[in-house]
């Protein structure tokens, strides 16, 4: 708290030139718009999914619009699906087969044409450089040893693995090899090979020519291939897929597939950067709002509007309310005790403006956090049930039976809602049941941070006022031992002045608890105060006027001291120091004169200090202390002469200038006289006489 009022205030100091006093509400609005937008902007920032697949989901994922769009993911799947039956097409290469029969003669013609020399451990040097050069033109590669053996081979042996060469490699190439099935086919040609009636060397070697020699021969055509496959995919039906708004598109919890994230970023919640549409519009929505209520307040002259630190007390606690909204958005939006923010401006500022300042957050929570009209029945029905109910506030633990009314409340709407948007029981059951407990939360929070604001803002709510009021406060209880007739002049003054404070529409609750500590400073002199001598020697007989008024006007300075002492509000304070105003102390006024001379005394000494009251509470607290005490004094208060006495007082306090500081009118004077005159004249009408004799049967 107080580093935000260090940062309003660091503000006033730096715009003077543009007249703050004049735009003070208009800065304090914008500057919480600028708050607001950074609440609901990080928010959406934060909202942007980063998930990959396979990823659990931490919190459910909500379509904030209605979108139709091809689900690329499983239309992807059946083109391949299809792509899969579509069997490639070849062509037959007739000039492999010749080839690869050529290369074989032309290995044999060679090694035919070879000398085999006489040790059988020595090969020609020549036919081995002719061999190897014959290889590496055509690519070809055989071991060390086939080298070896085929030119050491006796002729008959060579006939051999020719001509099981030439049928082996004919009768594979006739019937077509593809290059994928090339491996498949060696594979097969060797298990052929191994079947034939040769000895192992021999075997070998023909492995070794046939590995060499064996090519595919079938050559995919490329351009009927890719037109089949073209054709295939053209009987595919893109697979479309509708997303309504609401709909949860992944809950929490779930392991996140293909196309739920292509559906993330169909919504657009995939992108690191803000929807710049969504942000011109939630701005031009929310400052709409804003201005709506500060229009509300300027136009039906609330006091607020003249109140700039409960201005800013207002947009505070609607910020504390987006900041618990935006809490409720990363879990479950039904625990929110959001509620709290309509309590405490009920308590804090006027229960109308709780009501107007409810409408104005449900909507900047829903279109600007949730985009759900769930939620906004949820915040606006539930804050409209704890203003209506905290209203009727009488004590301090009624904030309990508040919360367990919300709760209530919030259970209804919570269900309605469901049924109404088809939620699963189950799922609603749990809602139901945060929403139970978000109404208990909120009383909770209402009653933990309400003296915080009421310290800060010097604020006195109706139930710091009501607890004030109590008779076992313990400044009334000592007002009670020690000045027990102050006590009950206090306790009458609180019915008067409660009494027109209702007539005239002010704050009745404040100007009764006024009304009964606005005394209190005569408990540190009680017996020099008539209504405590109860018959005994009045101190005042042996005294001068001056130093009689000195006592007299200090029983204000030390009601002050009192109160403070005892930690009364300001509110209170204020009424205790202004409730005599300046006038003067008529009867030791009148003795003055008497003894010295009208000329030897300054009226001017014989005054209270002040100040006059400053507002329409102390005022009638005033008249009412003058009234009460007027009245009880006269004799007799038949003949219309309360009615006078009355009509008197206000007029010397008006002549006297008591009213100048405050904006009472004539019209609402006339209402409190009328009221005063009223309950007076029936707390001191006459009584019948009754005879002697009956009087004492009565009393027998």
């Amino acid at each position: 708290m107080t580093g935000l009022k260090y940062i309003i205030n660091k503000i006033k100091e730096n715009i003077n030139y543009f007249q703050y006093e004049k735009m003070k509400n208009q800065i304090t609005l914008f500057f919480f718009f600028l708050l607001f937008m950074v609440v609901i902007f990080i928010d959406l920032a934060t909202a942007k999914i980063d998930f990959v697949v396979g990823d659990v989901s931490n919190r459910d994922i909500v379509a904030p619009k209605t979108i139709s769009y091809i689900d690329e993911v499983k239309t992807t799947e059946l083109k391949n699906e299809m792509l899969s039956t579509v069997v490639d097409v070849y062509d037959f290469d007739i000039n492999i087969l010749p080839r690869t029969i050529s290369k074989l003669d032309g290995l044999f013609n060679l090694l035919a044409e070879s000398k085999v020399v006489t040790s059988e451990d020595l090969l020609s040097a020549d036919s081995e450089t002719r061999l190897k050069n014959f290889l590496k033109e055509n690519q070809l590669f055989l071991s060390e040893n086939s080298r070896k053996v085929l030119l050491a081979e006796n002729d008959n042996d060579k006939s051999f693995i020719y001509l099981n060469s030439k049928l082996l490699l004919e009768n594979y190439l006739q019937r077509g090899i593809s290059d994928k099935d090339l491996e498949l086919n060696k594979k097969y040609l060797l298990k052929d090979i191994n079947e034939l009636n040769a000895e192992v060397e021999i075997k070998l070697i023909i492995a070794d020519i046939c590995s060499n020699l064996l090519k595919n021969n079938l050559v995919i055509n490329q351009k009927e291939t890719n037109d089949r496959r073209n054709k295939a995919i053209e009987t595919v039906e893109p697979v479309r897929k509708n997303i309504i708004k609401g709909q949860v598109v992944v809950r929490r919890g779930e392991i996140v597939t293909d196309e739920q994230l292509y559906a993330i970023k169909e919504l657009g919640l995939y992108e690191n950067n803000i929807d710049k549409s969504k942000f011109l519009g939630t701005a031009i929505f929310m400052l709409f709002s804003m201005l709506i209520l500060d229009g509300y307040l300027r136009k039906f002259k609330y006091k607020i509007y003249d109140d700039n630190n409960k201005i800013i007390l207002l947009w505070l606690i609607i910020f504390f309310s987006l900041l618990m909204a935006k809490f409720g958005h990363y879990y479950n939006y039904f625990i929110t005790p959001i509620t709290a923010g309509a309590l405490l401006i009920a308590i804090l500022i006027t229960p109308r403006i709780a009501l107007i300042s409810s409408i104005v957050v449900a909507f900047l929570v829903g279109m600007g956090i949730e985009y759900d009209s769930r939620v906004i029945a949820f915040v606006l029905l539930s804050s409209l049930i704890g203003v209506y109910t905290v209203v009727r506030t009488s004590h301090g633990y009624s904030l309990l039976k508040t919360g367990l009314i919300i709760s209530i409340a919030n259970v209804i709407v919570i269900a309605s809602t469901g049924l109404i948007a088809q939620i699963n029981y189950q799922e609603l059951m749990l809602e139901m049941l945060l929403g139970a407990l978000s109404g208990v939360l909120s009383a909770v929070i209402t009653t933990g941070i309400l003296p915080y604001f009421e310290y800060s803002f010097k604020i006195t709510t109706p139930l710091t006022l009501i607890e004030l009021g109590q008779s076992n406060h313990p400044l009334l209880q000592r007002l009670l031992l020690e000045a027990p007739g102050t006590y009950h002049h206090s306790v009458i003054i609180g019915n008067l002045a409660e009494a027109a404070a209702n007539e005239i529409g002010l704050d009745a609750i404040l100007v009764r608890v006024g009304a009964y500590y606005h005394d209190v400073g005569k408990i540190r002199r009680a017996g020099f105060f008539v209504e405590n001598q109860f018959g005994s020697a009045n101190p005042h007989d042996k005294l001068t006027p001056g130093i009689s008024t000195l006592i007299l006007t200090s029983h204000v300075k030390d009601g002050v001291a009192l109160c403070k002492e005892y930690k009364i509000p300001q509110d209170i304070i204020d009424i205790v120091e202004q409730h005599h105003g300046n006038s003067y102390a008529s009867f030791f006024y009148a003795k003055a004169i008497s003894l010295y001379g009208e000329n030897n005394v300054n009226k001017d000494d014989y005054r209270y200090p002040g100040p006059k009251p400053l507002t329409k509470e102390a005022a009638i607290i005033m008249i009412a202390d003058s009234c009460e005490a007027a009245v009880r004094s006269l004799s007799n208060h038949g003949n219309n002469k309360i009615d006078n006495m009355v009509h008197k007082i206000i007029n010397q306090k008006l002549n006297d200038g008591q009213f100048d500081e405050c904006d009472i009118s004539m019209k609402e004077l006339m209402v409190v006289a009328t009221v005063y005159i009223k309950i007076l004249s029936s707390m001191f009408h006459s009584r019948i006489e009754y005879p002697e004799n009956i009087v004492e049967t009565e009393a027998r």
